[in-house]
């Protein structure tokens, strides 16, 4: 359900985010962090009357996000000549230096050059901070999503092919590069009745402790900085999907106004990870009935 691959992608977790989705109308989504967009896109599409807010703080998300939709046709022609180096022998590791040269030194590729690598890059690959831990811990092109198997790159061309699809979406979308909670400052007032879709890039973070997601985006989480912005889009009245890496301290976050799950869908690497999810609303079908679908525990109700 997305051009961009990125570690703890949520394109697994679309059907049950739709499922999970407020019962009640709203007119806007906001997905404050973006990574591949999955959620936002799906939604996007799904919905064709109601408009979507997607932000990031990384630079080559925000960039791919916004060449789909303003630089379809240069983006997309260096998508093709990309793919086509694949075929060639060492063609992935070519491919891969290209990808850390537009980062080292993003001036020198344009826009949509910067945009196309991006598409191409895999999970390990998009990561900002692997420049610098790459080179050290013996990161190869292939781990990083640059793959010359005849598989890959068919799943590129279909990937590449669906471009024009994702644009019609964007066109509605406002895509931001800030700071999340600079997201929710500017965002909570000005809209009604907002969708919200909070995945944030902490890894093993619970309350009252910064999160481990230094070690792969360059900079620490603060999870209770979350659960305060998450309060304050929940007092203003908008709906809010919240996910967390799992802990108990992190249920404490959320009050009588929200409920808390336990529940699993798989992440990266394909492996089944275990998060908390809390919602502040009545969704689209009863908990009850998701929770016996998915397996999930419901941890508490408000």
């Amino acid at each position: 359900m997305s051009f961009l691959s990125q570690e703890g992608s949520k394109k697994t977790f679309v059907d049950t985010g739709l499922l999970l989705q407020p019962n009640d109308p709203w007119a806007v989504m906001v997905e404050p962090f973006a990574g591949s967009a999955a959620m936002g896109l799906a939604f996007g599409e799904l919905y064709p009357d109601r408009d979507l807010i997607i932000g990031d703080t990384n630079h080559t998300v925000f960039n791919a996000l916004q060449q789909v939709r303003d630089n379809l046709g240069e983006t997309q022609d260096w998508c093709w000549r990309y793919a086509r180096c694949l075929e060639r022998q060492d063609g992935a590791k070519w491919l891969w230096h290209r990808w850390t040269e537009s980062r080292d030194k993003p001036e020198q590729f344009s826009a949509p050059q910067r945009a196309a690598l991006r598409i191409h890059a895999g999970p390990i690959g998009s990561l900002p901070a692997l420049n610098a831990r790459g080179r050290k811990s013996g990161f190869s092109p292939t781990r990083a999503g640059f793959r010359d198997s005849s598989r890959w790159v068919a799943s590129h061309a279909d990937t590449i092919a669906e471009l024009p699809r994702w644009n019609a979406v964007l066109q509605r979308a406002e895509v931001r590069l800030s700071d999340y909670r600079d997201t929710v400052t500017t965002v909570i007032s000005s809209v009604e009745k907002a969708f919200w879709f909070v995945d944030s890039p902490y890894r093993y973070g619970c309350k009252g402790k910064v999160s481990a997601a230094d070690a792969y985006y360059g900079q620490p989480f603060d999870v209770d900085e979350l659960g305060k912005q998450c309060n304050r889009i929940n007092d203003v009245g908008h709906f809010a999907m919240v996910t967390l890496d799992w802990c108990d301290e992190n249920a404490a976050m959320f009050d009588a106004n929200w409920t808390v799950m336990r529940g699993r869908w798989k992440s990266y690497g394909g492996t089944k990870s275990q998060h908390l999810i809390a919602i502040n609303y009545t969704p689209l079908l009863p908990l009850e009935e998701i929770a016996a679908l998915r397996g999930w525990e419901i941890k508490g109700r408000g």
